[in-house]
């Protein structure tokens, strides 16, 4: 299992951390974002020109699974945080969640209109 720490200062880390629950263990207290954040942030890493291809694929792969995992994430609730983020995320992501729901294939890992 892999963690991946990020700055809570930056877009749109800083929208996903303020929408995330507290995890404590015995030494530390941590911030995990909900499904619908871990989605917008996942999402953001997958499309990015600025993140490394295989990061994007690595991205892409968690996407899905994230979908796949949470069948109750509703499209509404999943709309109203991403537009947060971007109008175009938020349109991107649910075209995407659609997609795979439907059994159909990511798509191209760039931001679509």
């Amino acid at each position: 299992m892999a963690i991946r720490v990020i700055g809570a200062w930056s877009p749109p880390a800083s929208e996903v951390m303020g929408n995330a629950l507290w995890l404590a263990t015995l030494s530390c207290e941590y911030r995990i974002p909900n499904a619908a954040m871990a989605l917008v942030l996942t999402h953001s890493n997958m499309v990015s020109e600025h993140v490394e291809w295989a990061d994007r694929y690595l991205a892409a792969s968690d996407f899905i699974r994230v979908v796949n995992a949470n069948d109750g994430l509703g499209e509404t609730g999943l709309r109203n945080l991403s537009s947060k983020v971007s109008r175009s995320h938020a349109k991107d992501i649910i075209a995407r969640v659609r997609r795979i729901r439907s059994g159909g294939k990511l798509g191209d890992l760039t931001l679509e209109s």
